[in-house]
């Protein structure tokens, strides 16, 4: 009834194991790809916490620079050191700010110029990254 079943044994054991491979292949493949984007994702949202926490930095110092009493303070006025951040969206998260004074480079704007230097840092598990910011104010 079947003349040739006798050259076909085998064949279809070999086509099977053959769509397993490329199957094979074509999943370790997508979960590569799907391990790479995940970690990218994870750095990112850490950056944009690191700028967040650079960007507090610069504005705490404004806010001990120029109290409300009008007059400009000085770079002894902030604190060096890494500052915590407590807020829910900044856990694991710190800056450093740094303040240089100098005179003015500018003829129509003269006296003094406090350079803020503002790092922020953010850790989750063993990923890290860091932003810096840097703002110039005069009198």
């Amino acid at each position: 009834m079947f003349p040739e079943a006798g050259r076909q044994k085998g064949s279809a054991l070999t086509v099977a194991v053959f769509i397993i491979v490329v199957m094979a292949l074509l999943v370790a493949g997508l979960l590569a790809l799907l391990n790479r984007q995940s970690g990218t994702l994870v750095y990112e949202v850490l950056g944009s916490r690191a700028y967040l926490a650079a960007q507090s930095g610069i504005q705490a110092g404004l806010v001990r620079l120029y109290p409300l009493n009008g007059t400009l303070g000085s770079c002894s006025l902030l604190s060096s050191g890494d500052q915590a951040l407590a807020a829910p969206g900044l856990a694991g998260c710190h800056y450093r700010l740094s303040c240089a004074e100098q005179q003015s480079a500018d003829a129509d704007l003269p006296g003094r110029v406090l350079r803020l230097t503002s790092t922020g840092q953010c850790t989750g598990g063993s990923l890290a990254t860091s932003r810096q910011l840097a703002v110039e104010v005069g009198e």
